[in-house]
């Protein structure tokens, strides 16, 4: 079959790109998939609270890059008063 210079000139216009999310829905998953990894990261601190004897903790369901100990100590330190 013979096709004319319109036909192939439709043809070859009709490119179709696939559909790309723009910028809020790319934020959206970001905030979104942070959040259940701060979940997750939250419910590893609770559960390991016990067994580390209460030195792991955490400050924060999205405060994924903080860290803090707990250290007991024997006295105040100096320079500290105990209000009566």
């Amino acid at each position: 079959m013979v096709t004319s210079a319109i036909e192939r000139d439709l043809i070859s216009s009709e490119v179709v790109f696939p559909a790309r999310a723009g910028f809020w829905r790319r934020a959206g998953a970001l905030t979104v998939d942070s959040f259940v990894i701060g979940v997750v990261l939250l419910i590893i601190t609770v559960l390991t609270y016990d067994v580390s004897g209460g030195r792991v903790q955490t400050s924060g369901v999205l405060d994924t890059f903080s860290r803090a100990e707990c250290l007991s100590l024997s006295a105040l330190p100096p320079g500290i008063e105990v209000p009566a």
